[in-house]
């Protein structure tokens, strides 16, 4: 019961470390995504495994595309540059950036989108979107480009 009680508490320690080591100026520079979960589910799915030829290669062109241009600069101050695919185009967005100890928030003009911290190192960012208040089934991981 002890080292239960024990293995319990080193947890909350470790993600008390993590919610309070995340500071604004360690996610400065760009990030590139290099895995999704999202990516893994579609490849796994039902409609992607019995899809054929031309449409197997349309979702293959499209997951590389996202993975190829999917992008997170987040600049001195609050500034986030990024893009995105929005019906096949790949658009530049631009919104405004914090942090609420573990917690991600995007800021575009009227909306606020959500991620949580899971990992960040000087190499690696990885984060979970949070979707309706809970944490979405998949993780993003992107590796910095450029600082």
């Amino acid at each position: 019961m002890r080292k239960l009680l024990l293995f319990g508490l080193l947890i909350f320690m470790g993600k008390m470390t993590l919610a309070q080591s995340i500071e604004p100026a360690k996610l400065i520079g760009e990030w590139k995504l290099v895995q999704a979960d999202m990516v893994d589910q579609v490849r796994s799915s039902l409609a992607y495994r019995q899809a054929m030829g031309e449409q197997r290669e349309a979702m293959d062109y499209k997951i590389k595309r996202l993975l190829e241009n999917t992008f997170y600069h987040f600049q001195d101050g609050d500034s986030l540059h990024y893009t995105d695919l929005k019906e096949g185009a790949i658009v530049q967005q631009y919104a405004n950036f914090t942090l609420d100890q573990d917690t991600l928030l995007i800021k575009e003009s009227s909306k606020i989108k959500k991620a949580k911290i899971v990992e960040l190192t000087a190499a690696r960012l990885v984060i979970v979107p949070i979707l309706e208040g809970k944490e979405a089934m998949g993780k993003m991981v992107f590796e910095k480009v450029r600082p």
